[in-house]
């Protein structure tokens, strides 16, 4: 074989690729045992700082909570930490359990007080009307009487002008005629009062006033004895005080 310059040119380049190769071979393994400053346990200032920007927001860990609420918390727990400190330095070194942090404010507003049970106003009490102190007697004479008549002596009492002569009255009595003392009628009223007494002489005993042509035919009379001119008279005019035990006279009026 005849040597060459060219060939001499080939082996020389030859030679230093073969010198590359091994010098990136061994630069490549060297890399793989050379520690990462990244991975180890110091770390710098802005791979804290890019940790911290990607990690939520620690202040207010409880979700829904306000930003008060979390500045309570921490107040709160400073002031622990500072009650604690101040402990230890004057040699209590006890771990106090019971100290009470400040009231916070509730994330959600506090339910009203429940509301009172309303007891319904009760009923007052109301006078008995049927009980009264004493009773009071009354005795109606019927004077000029028609005995001879027959039939019954009925009377009423009225205490107001709304009911007087209706069928709402106080007492209420007939008696035959045949059958009075004297012609005269007793009663009892609950009390003192105002009082008007109408009397009739109910002759065919129909209970009420029988008349002919507009004119009656039976005796009737009024207490107090008011003036009976066309038709009958009022409350006012026939009502008379019995404040006690009363004899009342009457005079009865025929007009056939």
């Amino acid at each position: 074989m005849k040597y060459t310059a060219t060939s001499t040119v080939h082996v020389f380049f030859t030679l230093i690729f073969i010198s590359l190769v091994t010098n990136l071979f061994i630069f490549s393994c060297g890399q793989k045992h050379t520690p990462n400053p990244t991975n180890s346990n110091h770390v710098t200032a802005d791979h804290l700082n890019a940790t911290a920007a990607s990690q939520p927001n620690q202040s207010n860990p409880i979700p829904g909570q306000s930003d008060e609420f979390a500045d309570a918390a921490i107040m709160a727990n400073e002031t622990i930490n500072q009650d604690f400190n101040t402990n230890v330095a004057y040699g209590d070194t006890t771990t106090h359990t019971n100290l009470q942090s400040p009231t916070l404010p509730l994330p959600f507003p506090t339910p009203p007080p429940p509301i009172a049970d309303v007891v319904p106003p009760q009923p007052l009490a109301t006078e008995n009307h049927g009980e009264h102190n004493s009773l009071i007697t009354a005795h109606i004479k019927l004077a000029d009487l028609r005995t001879h008549r027959g039939g019954d002596a009925c009377i009423a009492v009225y205490d107001n002008s709304t009911t007087f002569l209706t069928d709402h009255h106080v007492v209420s009595h007939c008696m035959a005629l045949n059958q009075l003392d004297n012609d005269t009628l007793t009663i009892q009223l609950d009390g003192p009062g105002l009082y008007a007494v109408s009397v009739l002489h109910d002759e065919d005993r129909n209970d009420r006033l029988t008349s002919l042509f507009g004119f009656p035919k039976e005796g009737f009379g009024f207490s107090n004895n008011p003036k009976i001119i066309a038709g009958p008279p009022t409350f006012e005019a026939a009502s008379t005080w019995i404040r006690q035990t009363t004899d009342i006279v009457i005079k009865m009026k025929y007009f056939l």
